[in-house]
């Protein structure tokens, strides 16, 4: 650990010269801190430097030290020459640390978030997913979702962990920079999962598959048992499906019988005992399921009501008062 600098004079640290061996480009890495007795209103700062033929870059070239507080910096070195790298510390009042150089010859790719399948959130509109792009901090990643090749000239800027807008399936590319250098093109596919409309519809898949099954209004779903919120038997207008939870997910309050149901769930459809179910998963919810008292009323329609008094509806009869004459 090297203490440096004054209120009023500079500290100066130079490196032994270090040979990258060929590289074209490489990271610096120190620990930096300010003075514990540095007055509030004063941010101390250290400016590196290198000799010629070597161009620094990033927010670190000059780094603000932070009172009492150890933090780890990072610069991007630039090679433009054969020479042996030399770096050179200034400022005032601080404490230097764990300097190290390393030389860069392969470009570490921005790791994608696994691949998974999701499904739309409401009945007419596709999802918007997000999903998690994070580059390895020297680096500077650009990603594409229209299936095209991102580069330095194709693509989006993400600097910092992204998250990546997906509507679809879509598939995710990117790749990473430090200066010319590339790494290796990642891809990643996000799958938006299919939508089945009735029970008859999900009972007709394979077992084990994943869906949205939507129930319109006018399949006049129905409940026939409800159970501890947990499990729910139910009939439309073409068969009977159970839903078992399980733990993943419950209505609250517990459905009641012949209660009518519509909207959307997720689940994957088993078959026990020659009875279907709809089994919760990891994307089931209940919260776009609209429970709610079946209509029994009959059809009300209006009534013509003709000038003449013709008509279900006559005019009432004028009553005499003597304070309306």
């Amino acid at each position: 650990s090297y203490r440096f600098g004054t209120a009023s004079d500079n500290g100066v640290l130079t490196t032994p010269e270090i040979s990258l061996g060929g590289a074209s480009s490489a990271l610096l890495t120190f620990s930096a801190a300010g003075w514990a007795d540095t007055k509030a209103s004063v941010i101390n700062t250290l400016t590196i430097t290198a000799n010629t033929g070597f161009e620094l870059s990033g927010d670190n070239v000059i780094a603000e030290l932070e009172k009492k507080v150890w933090n780890e910096y990072t610069v991007l070195i630039k090679v433009n020459t054969s020479d042996d790298l030399q770096l050179t510390f200034t400022g005032k009042r601080g404490f230097l640390d764990d300097v190290v150089v390393r030389a860069i010859t392969t470009v570490p790719a921005p790791s994608l978030q696994d691949e998974f399948t999701f499904f739309p959130q409401t009945t007419e509109e596709k999802a918007t997913k997000h999903v998690t792009l994070t580059p390895v901090n020297y680096t500077v990643a650009y990603y594409t979702t229209d299936g095209s090749t991102p580069s330095k000239t194709n693509g989006i800027e993400a600097l910092l962990t992204t998250g990546v807008p997906i509507h679809g399936t879509t598939t995710v590319k990117a790749i990473a920079y430090v200066g010319d250098m590339q790494s290796e093109v990642v891809t990643k596919t996000y799958t938006q999962g299919n939508t089945v409309n009735g029970v008859a519809a999900f009972k007709a898949l394979d077992n084990d598959t994943e869906v949205r099954l939507f129930l319109p209004d006018e399949d006049n779903a129905r409940v026939l048992h409800g159970h501890d919120g947990k499990q729910l038997y139910l009939r439309d207008n073409s068969g009977v499906l159970c839903f078992d939870f399980g733990t993943t997910a419950i209505f609250n309050p517990a459905p009641a019988h012949n209660q009518h149901v519509a909207g959307w769930i997720v689940g994957k459809k088993q078959t026990e005992g020659g009875l279907t179910k709809l089994v919760a998963t990891s994307n089931t919810t209940t919260d776009f399921l609209a429970l709610a008292a079946p209509v029994t009323e009959p059809d009300t329609k209006p009534t013509i009501v003709t000038p003449d008094g013709e008509g279900e509806h006559r005019p009432l009869a004028r009553q005499s008062s003597s304070a309306f004459p």
